[in-house]
C-alpha cells in the first residue's frame, strides 16, 4: 500500500470523486491500494508558493465547482494533515506532445478534471478509482512523492473504514 499527499483543496476534491485524474509531473508504475493525504500546510494568499493556488481560486468556474463537490469554497473548514480517503491507483498515462485536453460540454465531470489537474502536454495522468471518503479524516504526517504508511497508520484507516462499513 501506497500514500500520496496533496495540497488542499484538490485532496478533498478527489476525495469526493470530483476528480478522476491526478496530474503530475513524473511517471510512477506503482498500481494499487492509495491513501489519499491531506498535506499539513494550509494555504497563505501573501505566500508566494501559493501562487497556484491562488490562480485557481480566482477563476469564478473552480470556486463554483468547488463549491458543488464539497459544499463550500473555504480552504480553512478543509481537513490538513490526515488521510481522508481510500483508493486505488489504476493506471498511469502521458499525455502526448501535441494532444491538448478539451473537456466536452455534455459531460460535466470532464469539465471538472479541466479546472481541478494541469492537463499540459508531456504530464502523467494517474487514474485513481474506488475512492472512499473517510467520514473522520485520520491524523498522519504526509511526505513528497508515493509514500510507505507506516502499519500503525494503515490499521487506523482499516478501522475507520470497517466503522462506516458497519453502521446501518
Amino acid at each position: 500500500m501506497r500514500a500520496l499527499t496533496l495540497w488542499q483543496p484538490w485532496a478533498s476534491l478527489l476525495a469526493a470523486g470530483a476528480k478522476r485524474f491526478e496530474t503530475r509531473s513524473r511517471v510512477t508504475h506503482y498500481r494499487g491500494p492509495l491513501l489519499i493525504h491531506a498535506a499539513a500546510r494550509k494555504f497563505s494568499p501573501t505566500a508566494p508558493r501559493d501562487a497556484e493556488i491562488l490562480r485557481h481560486l480566482n477563476r469564478p468556474a473552480f470556486v463554483e465547482a468547488m463549491t458543488e463537490v464539497l459544499g463550500h469554497a473555504d480552504l480553512e473548514r478543509l481537513p490538513y494533515g490526515a488521510i481522508i480517503a481510500s483508493a486505488r491507483l489504476e493506471d498511469c498515462q502521458q499525455l502526448p506532445e501535441g494532444l491538448h485536453y478539451i473537456p466536452s460540454s455534455f459531460d460535466r465531470q470532464l469539465e471538472r478534471e479541466a479546472l481541478f489537474g494541469d492537463f499540459t502536454p508531456g504530464r502523467y495522468l494517474w487514474r485513481v478509482e474506488i475512492v472512499r471518503k473517510l467520514d473522520v479524516p485520520v491524523r498522519a504526517p504526509g511526505a513528497r512523492m508515493l509514500w510507505s504508511p507506516a502499519l500503525d497508520l494503515i490499521a487506523r484507516v482499516s478501522a475507520e473504514i470497517e466503522r462506516m462499513e458497519a453502521r446501518p
